[in-house]
């Protein structure tokens, strides 16, 4: 190996050259392979307030415990007497026997060929039943009859895992029931005020009512009052055998 001197500003040095470095590219093939997930993100509303906490508080002032209990099952009623329905309420089951709800303006075919609009037309002559006009001033009670109805139009749904389904004027469908509107009850959103993309923004807006569901902000307190309270003091009374009290 060949050694090399070089005086730098002193004694002689003598300096070894270092291994020889090669610098450059080196190829090699990998193949990797992706997946894309794709998620689609859309909202639902809630009410966080407690819409009736006044109208609570003057019943139970007007009418006493007995006039505030009976708030949760008072409906509006027609001039007949019949039950004014709630909106979007009006149930049918389908052939495989999966529950879902049809909403306003819906046309159906009942089975003599008469064609009736939902819910306009429907008057519930019990709480959860359901009274379609005929255009010619005639009444069909479909639930009692048992008879199936069938669309006129195309109608989108929601089951109830969530997925949307379409129906058609082949679709056979059986009326179930309606729900009756509560006294308490107010929509908060109208489409001149608030009318989103149904895609990304779930149609079951919220609304002002009295509110039972797991998910209602004052769910709890609802059933304290309506029902955990008035069976506690029925369950106290009994035991102190003033049962006619009980059952009140």
């Amino acid at each position: 190996m060949m050694i090399a001197a070089k005086r730098f500003h002193g004694p002689t040095r003598l300096l070894a050259p270092g291994p020889r470095v090669v610098v450059g590219w080196k190829r090699r093939v990998e193949q990797k392979h992706f997946v894309l997930r794709q998620r689609e993100l859309n909202y639902r509303i809630y009410t966080h307030f407690h819409p009736y906490v006044g109208a609570f508080s003057q019943r139970l002032i007007q009418k006493s415990v007995r006039g505030l209990q009976a708030m949760d099952t008072e409906y509006e009623r027609n001039a007949d007497g019949t039950f004014v329905p709630l909106p979007n309420s009006t149930r049918v089951t389908l052939t495989d026997g999966t529950l879902v709800t049809l909403p306003d303006g819906t046309q159906v075919k009942l089975v003599d060929g008469s064609i009736a609009r939902l819910p306009g037309s429907v008057l519930g002559t019990t709480p959860n039943g359901l009274r379609l006009k005929r255009p010619d001033g005639t009444s069909a009670d479909p639930i009692f009859e048992g008879k199936p109805v069938s669309l006129v139009d195309v109608v989108t749904v929601m089951r109830p895992d969530g997925e949307s389904a379409t129906l058609d004027s082949t679709t056979s469908l059986t009326l179930r029931d309606s729900r009756p509107r509560p006294t308490l009850f107010a929509e908060l959103f109208s489409l001149l005020q608030y009318s989103p993309n149904p895609e990304e923004v779930d149609p079951r807006y919220p609304v002002k009512d009295v509110d039972f569901t797991s998910s209602g902000a004052y769910s709890d307190y609802n059933w304290e009052l309506f029902y955990h309270v008035p069976i506690t003091v029925a369950i106290h009374l009994s035991k102190n055998q003033r049962f006619d009290e009980a059952e009140r």
